[in-house]
């Protein structure tokens, strides 16, 4: 469609109201679309931005994670930029999540790190995060690139035991409807469901062993992006049982 996103897309976003939010990586560029609108309208950025990977946003702030740091941005006001100086762990934002409380969750090459009341606060160091996810209990998980998937409990970031510990890449986290952890690994799919985990989708099924975004639609179906195998779709029906996608 005209106006539509283009380019490699790294970070998409939807509000409580049903605004969509898309960032592309290079050239570093945004576009919105209301639930009102038919189209996309691509928003003016600092020159400073380079290269979008997350965004997060409500129904007043938008948040944007980049390879040259945290840009926020209330109402029309103006940006307002985070790095290293101002109390990330690491310049290269990677994963955004909006919790509770008005309290935005930072995963950068070097950590993790929260976002309130404008300022910056880093809580974890010593890995790359690349998505972070609630459970329905509150628990925060983090994926990470070498130490597999953590949980941030009791004031600290504490090592899970689930069953890819063979494999401690961990790209991908989501919340299923029904309160399931969705975790995508450079293994296959797994899902933690009731404190205990199950590898649900092997990596030997899927056209890439990677799994590196994931998303539900409105029927309850799972979209796995994959490490240049393309999307594969992980029907509600075969959800929660071990299941083989057709090649």
């Amino acid at each position: 469609e005209p106006g539509a996103p283009r380019g490699e897309i790294r970070a998409l976003a939807r509000t409580a109201a049903g605004t969509v939010w898309v960032g592309a990586q290079s050239p570093a560029r945004i576009w919105r679309r209301d639930s009102a609108d038919d189209a996309f309208r691509a928003m003016a950025l600092p020159p400073d931005i380079d290269a979008v990977r997350a965004i997060a946003a409500d129904e007043r702030t938008l948040w944007v994670g980049t390879a040259s740091g945290l840009f926020v941005r209330t109402g029309e006001g103006p940006w307002r930029r985070y790095g290293v100086p101002e109390g990330l762990p690491g310049q290269d934002v990677r994963a955004l999540f909006l919790g509770p409380g008005g309290t935005v969750w930072i995963g950068t090459s070097q950590g993790l790190a929260t976002w309130r009341d404008e300022a910056v606060a880093t809580l974890w160091t010593g890995d790359e995060v690349h998505a972070i996810e609630a459970s329905t209990e509150g628990t925060v998980f983090v994926a990470t690139e070498h130490q597999g998937l953590r949980a941030w409990r009791e004031g600290a970031l504490r090592a899970t035991t689930p069953p890819w510990s063979f494999d401690p890449t961990v790209l991908a986290l989501l919340r299923a409807p029904d309160g399931a952890l969705l975790v995508g690994t450079g293994q296959g799919l797994v899902m933690r469901r009731a404190g205990t985990f199950e590898l649900v989708v092997p990596g030997a099924a899927l056209p890439s062993a990677r799994v590196l975004a994931l998303a539900t639609d409105h029927e309850g179906n799972t979209w796995l992006g994959t490490d240049a195998g393309g999307l594969v779709l992980l029907p509600a029906k075969t959800m929660f049982r071990t299941w083989t996608p057709p090649l």
